[in-house]
């Protein structure tokens, strides 16, 4: 029981160690420490240090994806985050997924910096109750392929991005974003259409 124990906080202490690691070499023990603990992780995946990957069993990456530092991909026990391939997430940008509510996001996207995608936000409809108690209202994020979010986005729970579409720096998505649009503001709106 005691060895048992030990192998585990060594693992978990291996697997912290790992995160730090700069450069190319970081990059490549990332990639044969992660293949192993993810449910997929794709040819030439490159993830930058001090990346969280919360229950990475959970984690699907499909190939040829980046995921710059200081980036977190958060799933509990019964979600699921899925990158398509060739899609880039810049550093600070967080992917939460819990509650019953997926993220799924396509190929070939651009996430910028500091944006954050989740799909449980808490109830508050009670005044009478502490929010904490409250509970949370979810669903899935699915975002399709050949998406720009540009820089301090918001996307809510329960959003669909349609493909090819633009969302403006600073912008909050709360509803439904329709193929090739460009929406932007908060909550955001559609600007124009590039088709």
């Amino acid at each position: 029981m005691f060895l048992e124990k030990l192998k585990e906080e060594i693992d978990r202490w291996i697997d912290e160690w790992m995160m730090y690691i700069p450069g190319n070499l970081g990059v490549r023990l990332r990639r044969i420490l992660l293949r192993k603990k993810m449910k997929q992780l794709g040819k030439d995946v490159q993830i930058g240090p001090l990346v969280t990957l919360m229950h990475p069993e959970n984690i699907e990456i499909e190939d040829n994806v980046i995921i710059s530092g200081r980036s977190g991909f958060i799933t509990d026990k019964e979600t699921t985050i899925r990158i398509g391939a060739y899609t880039g997430v810049n550093f600070n940008s967080y992917l939460v997924a819990s509650h019953q509510g997926n993220i799924i996001i396509g190929k070939h996207c651009m996430i910028a910096f500091n944006v954050v995608i989740r799909s449980a936000n808490h109830q508050f409809d009670d005044p009478t109750r502490v929010m904490q108690s409250q509970g949370y209202t979810s669903g899935d994020v699915i975002i399709e392929d050949d998406v720009w979010i540009a820089s301090n986005v918001v996307i809510s729970a329960n959003v669909r991005i349609g493909k090819g579409s633009v969302i403006a720096a600073g912008a909050v998505v709360v509803d439904d974003v329709e193929p090739y649009s460009v929406v932007g503001g908060i909550p955001a709106r559609l600007i124009k259409r590039r088709v």
